[in-house]
């Protein structure tokens, strides 16, 4: 199913609806751990030299 083929109503609907604060909060969960993911692959990377040094 294309995007395109989703009933206008529906559409209109969803754009229309505000985000709640389970949402919020989901939301603020993922962006915080992609952000800490991201974290970590960088900590790796510096510590990673380090620790082959020794």
């Amino acid at each position: 199913m294309s995007i395109n083929a989703l009933p206008t109503d529906f559409q209109q609907r969803l754009d229309r609806s505000a985000i709640t604060r389970p949402m919020g909060v989901l939301w603020l969960l993922a962006a915080s751990l992609i952000a800490l993911d991201g974290f970590d692959f960088f900590i790796i990377g510096v510590a990673m030299p380090f620790w082959s040094l020794d």
